[in-house]
């Protein structure tokens, strides 16, 4: 693929399974055999620089995500300081096990849905490869609806500051799934100065609503990671 020097020029993308453009999705990676996305596990990305991080020399346990959505919806459920000082290590444990069960869903709508905590629609949620032995036996015995309502009825809730710290969130992650994957590193330099549009009526925030008048976050952030690339 050339360079694209055309500045005018704008690309829209929106499914991952479009061979063009996927690539620029979060919900992009199981259909891509050299996908990894190495990332530290049980970290506020809020909290940790994560500016030099390396994957083969991290003093953090890495937990390698099949998309870079993974990540981002799991970031939701990590509690700020204050709030942890409120609540009992029971609930503080639900947490955890919210997270650790988001890590190994196969579906990334699977997983949106139990970001959002609702919308769910899988019966028995499709797992990734040697999931614990917990986790599979928890999914197969009753429906990803129930299992979000069992946390979420237990006290587990989205982080309090998430709408303050998303941005930054999901600029870490998608840096690193860029520098963590050079060839996908290398489609996204040769689209040049063109305008990344992320191009669907579900979202005005990430995406451009539709009608041009959403915020078009994602792909702010990916034309600015493809001005962080060195390639």
């Amino acid at each position: 693929m050339e360079k694209d020097t055309n500045v005018d020029r704008i690309i829209k993308f929106y499914s991952h399974r479009i061979k063009e453009n996927g690539y620029m999705s979060n919900f992009y990676g199981e259909q891509d055999k050299n996908f990894n996305l190495n990332l530290p596990i049980n970290q506020d990305f809020n909290e940790i620089d994560l500016s030099c991080f390396d994957p083969d020399d991290s003093e953090f346990e890495i937990f390698n995500y099949s998309t870079s959505e993974h990540p981002y919806q799991i970031q939701k459920y990590f509690p700020t300081a204050d709030f942890i000082k409120k609540i009992s290590l029971e609930l503080l444990i639900k947490y955890q096990e919210y997270r650790d069960i988001m890590s190994w869903l196969k579906n990334p709508r699977d997983l949106a849905a139990m970001g959002r905590q609702s919308g769910a629609t899988s019966i028995h949620p499709k797992l990734v490869p040697y999931a614990p032995k917990w986790i599979k036996e928890k999914c197969l015995s009753t429906t990803l609806i129930n299992i979000i309502k069992e946390y979420k009825d237990f006290g587990v809730k989205m982080r309090e500051d998430w709408d303050q710290v998303k941005d930054k969130v999901m600029h870490v992650i998608v840096l690193q799934k860029f520098l963590q994957n050079p060839h996908l590193s290398k489609n996204l330099k040769n689209t040049g100065e063109s305008k990344l549009i992320e191009h669907t009526k579900n979202d005005k925030y990430w995406a451009d609503g539709g009608d041009g008048k959403g915020l078009n976050k994602l792909g702010q952030i990916l034309m600015q990671v493809r001005d962080e690339l060195v390639i």
